[in-house]
């Protein structure tokens, strides 16, 4: 009797661990991927359920909603077919993997996208490498969310991030938002967090039309600095106030490529913080707009160059401070506030001029020597004759 009780407790247990087997497996994409609910597209046969642990190999889609009670390692692409929630247990993503949204309507990040936001980003739990968001996609960021890799909005898909305090974008990536997709940085900041040297020389910032964001922060966790790369028109408004750009190290960079860069929104206190630098070309435009000084803003010494420099902030007062040398080529224009240039040369080249806006005698350049300021005109052998609107600063004997 008591061997008999002995053989049905060992065989009901042996039977539970079957069925713990069975209902919690490991399920493996093949290399070609497909749809999550079509049995092909898995190595066993078998569509994964909640409590099976997941590894995706190739590329995997899903237009049903999924709850992950296991973990789900993302080594391919992951792609969200349509408008249906992820929850449960974060994915884990591999370097190299791929998040795309395509979910053709409204969409409000969930268990495939719950971190990241750190300077520090890397892929892992909660965090994709490369995040996509294509089609007609609507996608609604609910907090501070980082991607590794490159970040990309195409087709006529949208991105908003979130209406938090904090609820910024962190990346390590390139940052793109083309064809007819639109981003909205809803007063957040957009983080750029790689160290730049010289196999990853810049985070490139590619948009198929003229780019808006609100604040822009240099985050390089260890090293050197950011370096960051504009590839079109681009405007940073700050359109609560404060910070347009946060620099947080002497090497961080800055790059106008060519562009024209527009910082702030008329009417508004706005500043550039930190030590970084800009760099500028014969071919590239800055304008500055708000009221007060943006503050110091700094060159690198081999690329001070612009082609026109605008001030449109506030009259009769000083609109920026130039830290470094500075050469404009085509036209410095003081259509309202004062420049004022500290320790370093501003250069008017051969054929550039200064243009004042009205009354002239309240939008000028300071170049005091005493602070080791200077204005300079390029001249040829034709020259005839440069007015320099030169005033006092609010230190000098005589005020402003």
């Amino acid at each position: 009797m008591v061997n008999n009780y002995f053989l049905r407790k060992v065989g009901f247990l042996t039977l539970l661990f079957f069925c713990s087997f069975f209902v919690s497996a490991q399920i493996n994409s093949t290399a070609s991927g497909g749809s999550w609910t079509a049995s092909t597209t898995w190595v066993e046969g078998a569509v994964p359920g909640p409590n099976d642990a997941v590894v995706i190999n190739g590329p995997v889609f899903t237009d049903v909603p999924l709850t992950r009670n296991a973990s789900t390692t993302v080594n391919s692409t992951f792609r969200i077919n349509a408008n249906v929630p992820v929850g449960g247990v974060p994915l884990t993503y591999k370097n190299g993997s791929t998040l795309i949204y395509n979910t053709g309507g409204n969409y409000t990040t969930g268990s495939e996208w719950t971190g990241g936001g750190v300077n520090t980003v890397t892929a892992g739990a909660g965090v994709p490498h490369h995040l996509t968001v294509e089609g007609s996609t609507q996608l609604f960021i609910t907090g501070a969310r980082g991607v590794s890799g490159d970040f990309t909005v195409q087709g006529s898909a949208k991105v908003s991030l979130g209406n938090d305090p904090g609820a910024d974008l962190y990346l390590k990536g390139n940052f793109s938002v083309l064809n007819a997709a639109s981003f909205n940085p809803n007063n957040r900041t957009v983080v750029f967090c790689q160290t730049g040297n010289s196999s990853t020389p810049y985070q490139d910032v590619f948009s198929t039309n003229p780019l808006e964001l609100h604040y822009v922060r240099f985050s390089s966790s260890a090293g050197n600095g950011a370096y960051v790369r504009m590839n079109n028109t681009l405007t940073i408004t700050a359109p609560l106030e404060g910070e347009a750009i946060q620099f947080t190290k002497t090497s961080d960079r800055f790059n106008l490529n060519n562009n024209h860069l527009t910082l702030g929104t008329l009417n508004k206190n706005n500043i550039v913080t930190g030590p970084g630098v800009f760099l500028g070309t014969l071919s590239s435009d800055l304008t500055l707009l708000g009221k007060g000084s943006i503050g110091i803003l700094r060159f690198l010494t081999t690329a001070g160059s612009l082609r026109n420099f605008t001030i449109n902030r506030e009259s009769g007062k000083i609109g920026a401070t130039l830290g470094s040398g500075l050469t404009v080529n085509n036209q410095l224009y003081l259509q309202n506030g004062i420049l004022e240039v500290l320790n370093s040369a501003l250069t008017i080249g051969v054929n550039a001029n200064i243009t004042q806006g009205a009354p002239v005698t309240s939008n000028f350049v300071i170049a005091d020597g005493g602070n080791g300021g200077a204005l300079r005109k390029a001249v040829t052998n034709s020259f005839t004759s440069f007015t320099f609107p030169v005033g006092d600063s609010e230190l000098s004997a005589n005020g402003m």
